[in-house]
């Protein structure tokens, strides 16, 4: 048997654990370090879904991110990215655009968020526009712009 993959000399149940952490950003580090670990830590899913309903929207989104690492089947993990989109704060919107870019043209959950992500580009918040135009690049392969002349 093999020994479980570390992040930071942690093992993916260390981490785990910590998801229930009362510091919101040991649970973000937790969802995060999950994450990086990917599908080795796929033991570990069942708390990274129950991280989707963190009190804290943006471990909620880390921990989506992670779960959709982990395991990219999982139709919730993105679902749970797209649902944060809608978000009232401006960062998590950010944070969640950001996040369905990173996820690659190869993950079967991009067909799904594309629209979503599109309709980002009219954000208010010029930092969720710019996250949204850099994840549709990543993930169609085309620029888009998100600025207004001034002129």
């Amino acid at each position: 048997m093999s020994s479980p993959t570390q992040y930071l000399g942690k093992t993916s149940k260390d981490w785990s654990g910590l998801l229930k952490d009362s510091d919101p950003v040991v649970r973000r580090l937790a969802a995060y370090a999950l994450g990086e670990i990917g599908p080795d830590a796929k033991e570990d899913a069942r708390e990274l879904r129950s991280a989707l309903t963190d009190p804290s929207e943006f471990v909620a989104v880390w921990a989506a991110a992670a779960l959709a690492r982990v395991d990219p089947s999982r139709p919730d993990a993105v679902a749970k990215l797209i649902e944060a989109t809608g978000s009232k704060m401006y960062f998590v919107r950010s944070l969640a655009a950001w996040h369905l870019g990173r996820l690659g043209r190869e993950h079967p959950g991009v067909p799904a968020c594309l629209p979503t992500v599109e309709r980002l580009l009219e954000d208010a918040d010029p930092s969720v526009r710019t996250e949204a135009a850099l994840a549709l690049e990543r993930l169609t392969g085309k620029k888009h712009h998100t600025w207004t002349p001034l002129c």
